[in-house]
């Protein structure tokens, strides 16, 4: 008996051992696996491998002051007139040594060259033009040729120089866009740019609508810093008009420059109704997005310039417009026709009665 007692001791002895053993080993693998990855994470600060994590992590960010810089450069209201071209090279390298995205530099250069040319510099803003063909030249270029304080005639003969498409076509549109809108059409049909613009293979018809595509969206990036003059609006609008009414653009590019417009939905509204592409040759889609649009920013006017236009034939607008308006908020849509439909005459009234049965 004694020695089965004495056997089962050993036993439970040896079990123990090892078993203490096995702790001891495994507690001490975990505390330096966790050492390890702290390590791989939070690095010993003053070790080679954190400063060249830190260092790499700096270099894909945008530097806050490079950026403050751009912000200012970009706005003519704010740009510093004692840029020159020393200051410019240097501020665009260090732009690119923080910013990884080549539009960006792109952008930035040719903010560069506008306030340049803004600043009485225009042969230097020339000298910094990006010599190799590219995105980034084609932007300086155009804002050379829209800035630069240089004689009509050496203008053109510059452009005419250019044996590159590319440097012609973004020439050629900074040359025009010192243009207002209503004289593009004589502009363009001028012996100097059609001459140019055949170089390009470009028709007259297309050579206006790009102008007024470049226009447009020229304007759109200006009026992020200081919305343009009324006049400056008005002339756009009266040269798309004038135009539409002379047959000298199509009528699928007038109602599309009308629609990638900025102005605000009732000014397209306004420039479609009476000219020769209507409200009525939309597409449903795009007259309901129109409607749409309208009703969104004040539902009570969108309602007015839609019944103002002649009832007959103008029931396809007013169901766009309820079942617009009923699809984003009908208890506001029917409480307006509820309180407002005794405000219409008959035939108006027709429409709308018929628009909210449906």
């Amino acid at each position: 008996m004694k020695k089965i007692l004495r056997a089962l001791f050993i036993v439970l002895f040896l079990f123990t051992a090892g078993y203490t053993i096995f702790s001891l080993y495994s507690k001490n693998r975990i505390s330096a696996t966790r050492s390890a990855d702290r390590t791989s994470h939070e690095p010993v600060r003053n070790g080679p491998a954190r400063t060249g994590r830190i260092e790499a992590a700096q270099g894909a960010k945008t530097s806050p002051d490079i950026e403050s810089v751009r912000s200012r450069i970009a706005d003519p209201a704010t740009a510093p007139e004692s840029l020159d071209l020393a200051e410019a090279e240097k501020l665009l390298e260090q732009y690119k040594k923080e910013v990884t995205d080549v539009i960006s530099h792109a952008e930035f250069a040719s903010e560069l060259v506008a306030t340049l040319c803004r600043n009485g510099h225009s042969a230097d803003a020339w000298e910094f033009i990006e010599k190799n063909p590219g995105q980034m030249r084609g932007m300086q270029l155009r804002e050379f040729f829209k800035n630069g304080d240089v004689v009509k005639n050496e203008l053109l003969a510059r452009l005419s120089g250019f044996e590159d498409r590319m440097d012609l076509k973004r020439g050629l549109e900074g040359y025009l866009l010192r243009i207002k809108p209503s004289e593009y059409a004589d502009v363009i049909a001028s012996p100097d740019i059609r001459r140019l613009q055949e170089s390009l293979g470009t028709s007259p018809n297309d050579a206006l609508r790009e102008a007024l595509d470049s226009f447009q969206t020229d304007l759109m990036g200006r009026r992020y810093f200081n919305p343009p003059d009324e006049s400056v609006v008005r002339d756009y609008s009266d040269a798309l008009k004038d135009m539409d009414a002379k047959g000298l653009i199509e009528k699928g590019d007038f109602r599309a420059l009308v629609l990638s417009s900025q102005f605000g939905p009732f000014f397209q509204w306004d420039l479609l109704k009476n000219h020769a592409t209507t409200v009525d040759e939309l597409p449903e889609n795009q007259r309901n997005g129109l409607v749409g649009r309208m009703l969104i920013k004040n539902p009570t006017r969108a309602m007015d310039v839609i019944l103002a236009m002649p009832s007959a034939g103008n029931a396809e607008n007013v169901d766009a417009a309820i079942r617009e308006w009923i699809g984003v908020d009908s208890h506001a849509a029917v409480k307006w026709h509820t309180q407002n439909r005794g405000n219409y005459d008959p035939a108006q009234q027709d429409l709308l009665a018929s628009a909210f049965s449906k």
